[in-house]
């Protein structure tokens, strides 16, 4: 090959290289979210907004909207129109805010998922802060699993707005079976009312009376007032355990089905606290169930083990 042809195929390549650099990329799209927050600012509990995002398409590709979620069941969004937009188009995503039975700080997410190679999920935060005119704090009162024999007590104030003029008519704790009975569990004491700032605040101590039972806890302070439906009646959870010293675990025992003559069994744990304790005799009562009590060495856990024995067909253990 002589040195004019080697000089023909450099010219040649040297065009081709060039290009090689600057062919364009292949066609991808672009989301782009406008506004970038949604801030309702001060608002009234109880209030019920609407605003739109506007999605772009910033790229050169088709841009899909695939999926459009929110963080919780009081804000809602949906795509309006179309979900595919080629470049330069726009739509909008339509987002609706609840504040009913809310109160403080409120932030909520609305999440976009696009088919954006770059950006697949914007995320656009709504923001608020709930003015509720009339409010509790705590908003209920939680004893987590205390011992026996434990002293508790729980401040409450019932706030509200001094226009209101709200007054306490009556106080009271109701539980039982229908929680309609007065407490047996609770002492109640109420101080007067005070101003703070726009706020009238009546306070409320919740104390535990001595000697109370191991037991599941499901209370409810209720507060009669001068204000109209739904306000007339005030009502505040109060929930929890008080845990014994032998916990069982669980606290309920199911049997699986069996056939005729075939054996199940179910083991119960009891786990002592403190102190070590000996399991004398574990009955069944109205049932063809035989029970085993295995302790262990350190006397603070013993298995109980209950075995049914399948009868005839169709009877129950």
């Amino acid at each position: 090959m002589t040195t004019r042809t080697l000089r023909h195929l450099a010219v040649l390549w040297i065009p081709l290289l060039a290009l090689a650099l600057t062919s364009p990329s292949a066609a991808a799209p672009s989301v782009q979210v406008k506004p970038g927050k949604i801030d309702l600012g001060v608002i009234e509990e109880g209030q019920f907004f609407e605003r739109f995002l506007e999605v772009s398409n910033g790229g050169d590709g088709v841009l899909v909207l695939e999926d459009v979620k929110t963080s919780c069941g009081c804000t809602a969004a949906a795509v309006e129109g179309i979900a595919e937009l080629r470049a330069g188009e726009s739509q909008k995503v339509r987002v609706t805010f609840d504040s009913k039975n809310m109160d403080g700080t409120v932030k909520k997410r609305v999440t976009i998922t696009t088919n954006d190679p770059a950006l697949p999920q914007v995320a656009v935060d709504l923001v608020a802060e709930v003015h509720k005119a009339i409010r509790w704090t705590p908003k209920y009162v939680s004893l987590n699993k205390i011992g026996a024999n434990t002293e508790f007590e729980q401040l409450v104030q019932l706030q509200s707005d001094t226009h209101l003029e709200l007054k306490v008519l009556e106080t009271r704790i109701l539980g039982g079976t229908l929680r309609n009975s007065p407490t047996q569990l609770f002492d109640l004491e109420s101080t007067p009312p005070r101003v703070e700032g726009d706020r009238n605040v009546h306070e409320f101590v919740v104390r535990l009376r001595e000697g109370v039972k191991p037991q599941k806890i499901s209370e409810t302070l209720e507060i009669v007032t001068n204000q109209p439906a739904p306000d007339d009646t005030l009502k505040l959870a109060i929930r929890g355990e008080i845990a014994g010293r032998i916990r069982v675990v669980p606290n309920f025992a199911v049997m699986r089905m069996v056939d005729p003559g075939q054996e199940t069994a179910r083991d119960l744990t009891l786990t002592a606290s403190e102190g070590t304790f000996n399991v004398i005799r574990a009955d069944v009562q109205d049932g063809p169930i035989v029970t085993e009590i295995h302790p262990d060495e350190n006397g603070r856990q013993t298995v109980i083990r209950l075995i049914y024995k399948g009868g005839e067909p169709g009877s129950n253990g």
